[in-house]
């Protein structure tokens, strides 16, 4: 809606006289307009609300998927560990009966350090 008011004076000095006309325009019905352009601003601001939750979903769904993803991989490692030092003791004792000569560690695989590849490549870096 658009409300106007106009002023405008006229002074003639010789009379002291003022002649003021003073003009309000007002519409009193604006045919909806203003209505409908209420209605389209709360329309495009759900619009935008509905695009923002959408982009923070997809961003809450691969944070969770990442998540999954790192707990699993941290099982896994848990987990490998857990054999390694499970294996450890029988690995050493294989090696210690082919240094005995007790076995030939060709029968077991390889040469005299057959099995402590496995123990080195398993090792967490930095061990």
């Amino acid at each position: 809606m658009q409300t106007r008011l106009v002023a405008r004076i006229q002074e003639f000095p010789e009379n002291k006289v003022f002649d003021l006309d003073v003009t309000l325009r007002y519409a009193l019905w604006d045919w909806d307009r203003g209505d409908n352009r209420v209605a389209s601003h709360e329309l495009t601001y759900a619009v935008n609300q509905m695009e923002l939750e959408i982009a923070l979903s997809d961003q809450l769904k691969s944070l969770l998927f990442m998540s999954l993803r790192l707990n699993l991989y941290e099982q896994l490692l848990g987990l490998h560990r857990q054999i390694i030092t499970d294996i450890k003791p029988h690995i050493e004792a294989i090696e210690a009966q082919g240094a005995a000569g007790v076995i030939r560690m060709a029968d077991v695989g390889g040469g005299p350090n057959c099995c402590s590849w496995m123990l080195r490549s398993a090792a967490p870096h930095g061990k």
